[in-house]
């Protein structure tokens, strides 16, 4: 079973997102945050397989919510679903090792595709070592 955190601060988006990854991808637990203070409290308690997160939010943008992650849980694989296209919005991100990029609006549809090869080029939480 892999556990899939999505972190964005717009609720309908994390209901429709939620509901269109638990109809196209097989064996998951979603969990949700509306920031990334949130999502970093999740992180803390539950061993995450995937995060995908927007990058504005208030309390903990998305930015601190990756470096974070790199912190403390860098073999957690990491989707970013922003309208920020920049440039150097792009180049900044795949420096900070995010492994895949999807423009705001978006497809579900696509962002289940993109979670399930991540997922199926890595081991789940219940089958790998937990790093604390």
């Amino acid at each position: 079973m892999a556990v899939i955190l999505i972190v964005d601060d717009n609720e309908f988006f994390n209901d429709s997102l939620t509901r269109c990854l638990k109809q196209n991808v097989k064996n998951i637990v979603v969990l949700k945050a509306l920031n990334g203070k949130v999502g970093t409290e999740i992180m803390r308690c539950i061993v995450v397989d995937l995060i995908i997160t927007d990058l504005q939010m208030p309390v903990m943008n998305g930015y601190d919510l990756i470096n974070y992650r790199n912190q403390y849980h860098p073999h957690i694989p990491l989707i970013v679903i922003s309208a920020d296209t920049a440039q150097d919005v792009l180049d900044g991100l795949k420096a900070r090792g995010v492994n895949e990029w999807v423009e705001k609006p978006c497809e579900c549809k696509d962002v289940a595709d993109l979670a399930v090869k991540i997922l199926d080029k890595g081991k789940t939480a219940t089958e790998s070592v937990l790093i604390p």
